[in-house]
């Protein structure tokens, strides 16, 4: 699934021309474009919300150009590897790359003919294209390259791109900043376990104790469950999830014949949660969930033989990854759950948070 095209390239290579004929030509059938230059704050939040929402759109610079102009720049702040991996597997899987390319000779020229508050010499310039080359080397599924020295290149890659488009019935400044280094700032919870486990009921007490929270259900659905789940993860702050991909691939495993994720999906997802989330298991008694389905009407539900393995499926999926174990029918569990999640929030100790007390 194509979500958009990244134009990535030295300064002066040609971009900036390449993107506005790009979208001159495909504005008719509903397509933009977007400048992803560097600026100040979290990188890796603002390419994934990008990435992630983009639909039809041509982006000039990608996070490719943060990386390589933060190793040049930047004292090479700019990803955590987790993060930068995420990000190249999207690019890879769901985007056009155009690399566009120009003698340096010519780069030379061009950029003297500019203004440019940042001066970039010829032997950095050569590094900037052999970095982007080396990247592009390893982007094998839709990357194109554009030397941008005649119009017939540039007309023979709009072509080449308008070829991948049509197979899917999409159309026929840098400047030295104070360098903000990547954080792993927890942005949601994640309840999961079996029906009948708690967790509607701890979704409801986290709410309550964290101000500024909500709760967002997220079922199953037969879309694309990795796009599905990473735009939720990656575009939402402080929100709680009544459950979330770890569900899909216990019951794709259990009812759907093994359908979730490929293994590529499922490490990058397992590698946002652990980073970017908080995730509680939410348990009970055997007797306790039958009870508690029994006098909640779920239209569907697995029978009570099959509970237990329901819940080692769900111990199996968090193997690796940093969990919170909350039996619902115990109030110390739960309060020391609360506990946890307020030191990972905000770092300070529940007791002292203020916050509401569990009912």
């Amino acid at each position: 699934m194509i979500k958009g095209i990244i134009v990535e390239g030295c300064d002066c290579s040609g971009k900036s021309s390449f993107v506005k004929a790009m979208r001159e030509y495909l504005s008719h059938y509903g397509w933009d474009s977007v400048d992803l230059g560097h600026r100040d704050g979290s990188q890796f939040d603002r390419y994934m919300k990008a990435y992630m929402s983009a639909e039809m759109v041509i982006f000039d610079r990608g996070h490719e150009s943060e990386v390589v102009y933060g190793n040049l720049w930047r004292d090479g702040i700019h990803f955590l590897p987790w993060e930068q991996e995420t990000l190249d597997y999207i690019a890879e899987e769901h985007f056009i790359k155009v690399y566009v390319t120009a003698p340096v000779e010519i780069l030379k020229k061009r950029y003297e003919e500019r203004e440019y508050s940042q001066i970039i010499d010829t032997s950095e310039m050569k590094r900037v294209q052999g970095d982007f080359i080396e990247m592009y080397e390893n982007h094998n599924k839709y990357a194109l390259t554009y030397e941008s020295t005649s119009l017939e290149n540039m007309k023979d890659t709009m072509n080449k791109v308008l070829e991948l488009l049509d197979k899917e019935g999409l159309a026929r400044e840098v400047v030295k900043t104070a360098p903000t280094k990547p954080t792993n700032t927890k942005k949601f919870i994640l309840l999961e376990g079996v029906n009948g486990a708690g967790k509607s009921t701890m979704a409801k007490l986290l709410k309550v104790a964290a101000v500024g929270w909500s709760v967002k259900t997220l079922d199953y659905k037969d879309t694309n469950p990795f796009l599905r789940y990473m735009n939720e993860y990656s575009t939402t702050d402080a929100m709680i999830f009544d459950r979330g991909h770890l569900s899909e691939v216990v019951y794709g495993n259990l009812f759907r014949n093994g359908k979730h994720f490929n293994s590529p999906e499922l490490r990058l997802l397992n590698s946002y949660l652990q980073n970017r989330g908080i995730v509680i298991i939410c348990d009970a008694p055997t007797s306790t969930i039958v009870e508690r389905v029994t006098n909640t009407r779920y239209p569907k539900h697995i029978h009570e033989t099959m509970i237990d393995d329901v819940r080692e499926q769900f111990m199996s999926s968090v193997e690796g990854l940093d969990y919170i174990y909350v039996d619902t029918t115990k109030e110390d569990d739960i309060n020391s759950a609360l506990e946890k999640v307020s030191q990972y929030i905000t770092g300070t100790p529940y007791s002292e948070m203020g916050w509401d007390k569990p009912k």
